[in-house]
């Protein structure tokens, strides 16, 4: 009887155990969405500039974080005389909208939206002997061809560039209206002044997307973006040319706990500031008020006071590391002297005794024309103001939103202008030179002198490589120097600030192009 009841009482434990096996599983919370909140400073972020370029489209190829070309959409590539690329495209890519990623798609690119290009002015014609395989035949060697790809190139669906073009959008205009490519993260709603929105591409082909959803924060003011990232509201700041932190702030971010401070030292960064002379009317038409200028402006003061320290102090329009930079360009010198008798041998001197030189009667007076997107350049505008006060010359600081100081740019309305530019957007400068110095410059810009020598070493590298290119290159810088058509600052160190959250960030490469390329690869651990 012991026994049977003893049975029974294992065989009814046995059996509970059983049915609770069987229960129906209790429902585990669902999963937080990881949203990734980055400040930004410009409201339209649609641009290749913003960001969108490499959250929903992508290129053939890529940089990586040292500035090396790698594949991208392109899985290889063989190059023959120099004339002829020819790419093999990865399989099996689907842009969001469901359209196949093939060669169609690449040539389709190149034979609208990117018909005007930089870089479609040098291909001759676009082959496609299979569904993955493309090739460009140059009219003449491009050494910076597969730079440029890097850069200037992403492949929209054709399916929604035909859309866009049924329905009006230009041609132009298309890499501005049409988000549809293939990259980790397809675009959702843009609320002007206020927000855009991505989400993330569930079937990004180079892996799982970690976070859910990109939300890009308007705020125009640098103090109240950091502000904003200490008060928890945003997560990511610093990491585009619009977002950038004022360089007073780096150190109460880097004493902060919760946020975690990211750095590019100024040795690797491609960014340049500086500012140009109006050399196309008076009084900087002369080489030696242009010097008198130069010798008056203490740049490594300029450097310590943004920076603490003099590291970032630009020689020439690239770092020291670069293979291009002259080796023997010297340190800005500062000699206030020197600028008062170039100033006194021009014919101005203070005559009046009210602490300004003049000539003729008309006293020195000129401007400095700043953008708003960069707060340094507050700093640095009332430096150089009253470094040119000591030698005599009287400078007023006209502010403006960034598109008006490209316009005072473009109608030569300004004396000084602020150039925060790219010394080389990649591993090349021969943009930054066509950009800046010749006459046959991109973009509808005046150069910011015209010379016929430096045109014709400019025109040169189109068919320099190898050392006869960075020859060129040192030629180029020589006779910059000799000119004096602008002076550098700094080259731009990097600073990126984040909440401790995030996970797998870097802060790479140096272009304002791909600085969210890794951002497929973050994660958010609360």
């Amino acid at each position: 009887m012991k026994r049977a009841i003893t049975f029974c009482l294992l065989l009814v434990f046995v059996l509970v155990t059983l049915l609770a096996g069987c229960t129906a599983p209790t429902s585990s919370p669902e999963a937080k969405e990881k949203m990734l909140r980055i400040a930004t400073g410009k409201d339209d972020y649609t641009n290749s500039w913003g960001g969108k370029a490499v959250l929903c489209s992508e290129g053939l190829v890529m940089f990586d974080s040292n500035m090396k070309i790698k594949p991208l959409l392109a899985e290889s590539w063989k190059v023959e005389d120099g004339k002829i690329y020819t790419f093999q495209l990865r399989k099996g890519i689907k842009f969001h909208d469901g359209t196949p990623f093939n060669a169609q798609a690449v040539k389709n690119a190149f034979e609208t939206y990117l018909k005007k290009s930089v870089i479609r002015d040098g291909i001759e014609v676009i082959e496609t002997p299979d569904d993955y395989t493309v090739k460009f035949i140059l009219k003449k060697p491009n050494p910076i061809f597969l730079s440029n790809l890097a850069v200037y190139e992403e492949i929209l669906s054709p399916a929604a560039v035909k859309k866009a073009l049924e329905e009006g959008v230009s041609e132009e205009l298309i890499p501005q209206r049409v988000f549809v490519g293939t990259g980790p993260f397809k675009f959702s709603k843009w609320t002007k002044g206020q927000e855009v929105v991505f989400v993330k591409n569930e079937d990004y082909w180079q892996g799982k997307v970690k976070l859910d959803r990109i939300v890009f924060k308007i705020i125009p003011d640098p103090h109240t973006r950091v502000i904003s990232l200490e008060a928890g509201e945003v997560d990511l700041i610093g990491n585009d040319p619009f977002s950038l932190i004022p360089p007073q702030e780096v150190l109460r971010l880097q004493n902060n706990p919760e946020i975690r401070l990211y750095h590019r030292a100024a040795a690797t960064t491609y960014g340049l500031d500086w500012f140009s002379f109006n050399t196309g009317r008076d009084p900087f038409n002369d080489l030696q008020l242009r010097k008198a200028v130069k010798y008056a402006v203490n740049v490594h003061k300029i450097v310590k006071a943004i920076f603490g320290n003099e590291e970032p102090v630009a020689k020439g329009p690239f770092p020291e590391s670069s293979k291009f930079a002259r080796p023997d360009l010297r340190s800005p010198e500062y000699n206030p002297d020197l600028a008062k008798r170039l100033l006194a041998q021009a014919g101005w001197s203070d005559t009046d005794n009210d602490g300004i030189v003049e000539r003729n009667g008309k006293p020195f007076k000129i401007t400095l024309a700043i953008g708003t997107r960069e707060p340094a350049w507050n700093i640095i505008a009332e430096m150089i103001q009253a470094q040119l006060k000591k030698v005599g010359i009287a400078l007023e600081i006209e502010t403006y939103e960034d598109q008006a100081l490209r316009e005072k740019w473009k109608k030569g309305e300004f004396d000084l202008i602020a150039q925060t530019s790219i010394g080389s957007p990649h591993d090349d400068p021969q943009w930054h030179f066509e950009t800046y110095y010749s006459t046959h410059g991109s973009f509808g810009y005046p150069p910011v002198i015209r010379d016929e020598e430096l045109d014709k070493y400019i025109g040169e590298l189109k068919m320099a490589a190898g050392e006869k290119r960075i020859q060129k290159y040192h030629a180029i810088q020589k006779r910059i120097e000799e000119l004096v058509p602008g002076v550098y600052l700094y080259h731009e160190p990097m600073f990126a600030a984040a909440a401790k959250k995030l996970k797998n960030f870097e802060i790479s490469p140096p272009l304002p192009w791909h600085r969210y390329q890794v951002l497929w690869k973050v994660d958010i651990e609360e």
